[in-house]
């Protein structure tokens, strides 16, 4: 486990908004999230956590885009016992990005304003708060995904 993804968690968990939102922003800057990392987000982590949506977006990413090794491995089959239902929820919302005709577009590592994976899409935001990365040009995203 890296030390990024254990002060994202508790960051999210004493919800420090700001603070999670930058390490997220690293996270995302620097690691595919592994499958031993999900487990340990989801154990650690509220229903609708960023790093949560992340993590999954990224194994869906590793299955169908990236690293070749994931492509015969479904997320589902990967992830942790009792988190099915909430990995199946997010697959469904998130599946048309990973269709091969959208290959690499859909890389949760890349982010701005004119890609799906906007500056905030794994941004939480207190009503009025700005964000740090673009001036609150995207805080409407994270707040929907609450």
């Amino acid at each position: 486990m890296t030390l990024l993804c254990k002060l994202c968690v508790s960051a999210e968990k004493f919800r420090r908004n700001e603070l999670a939102n930058k390490f997220m922003d690293d996270i995302q800057d620097t690691e595919l999230l592994t499958v031993k990392q999900l487990r340990f987000i989801y154990e650690n982590t509220r229903k609708r956590s960023q790093l949560r949506r992340y993590g999954i977006i990224v194994q869906m990413y590793k299955a169908t885009c990236g690293d070749q090794s994931f492509k015969s491995i479904s997320v589902r089959a990967k992830a942790s016992r009792g988190t099915n239902a909430a990995i199946d929820k997010l697959q469904q919302k998130y599946e048309a990005l990973f269709y091969p005709a959208v290959g690499h577009d859909a890389d949760p590592r890349v982010r701005s304003k004119h890609r799906f994976f906007r500056f905030c899409f794994f941004h939480t935001h207190a009503e009025g708060e700005e964000c740090h990365k673009r001036g609150g040009e995207d805080n409407e995203t994270a707040r929907r995904a609450k």
